[in-house]
């Protein structure tokens, strides 16, 4: 690498079509990124090795993401307007899962994608 030019640590390329969104839990070297795209798929990778952890495919195109502040609830924007609510805390054991087998919950009522998502602290 030259001086002032570094290099990135990690560089994903797992998704078929752009990325929506990321988003970064808590933990320092522990922590996780979480990316959604256009092709349907939202993927957990681990910060500090850069492997994929979970792959999760939904029957539509996501738009935004976001963590709790524990990491273990993540919460997926859809372009249909839905919004989408899955536990982190007991993985399944494979890599690539269907949104199906997370037993989501599902909320509905935006009649547009869902553009940005957030959480407050408290949990309120």
């Amino acid at each position: 690498a030259q001086v002032g030019k570094p290099e990135p640590r990690w560089s994903w390329r797992d998704h078929a079509l752009p990325v929506s969104d990321l988003a970064v839990s808590l933990g320092g070297v522990n922590a996780n990124i979480v990316s959604v795209s256009k092709d349907q798929t939202c993927k957990v990778f681990s910060l500090v090795s850069g492997q994929l952890l979970l792959s999760i495919a939904f029957p539509v195109p996501l738009s935004a993401v976001v963590l709790d502040i524990t990491g273990d609830n993540l919460y997926v924007g859809a372009e249909d307007g839905s919004v989408h609510g899955l536990s982190l805390r007991s993985p399944p054991r494979t890599v690539s899962v269907s949104s199906e087998v997370m037993e989501p919950t599902v909320l509905r009522g935006h009649k547009g994608c869902v553009t940005q998502l957030s959480l407050s602290l408290d949990g309120q």
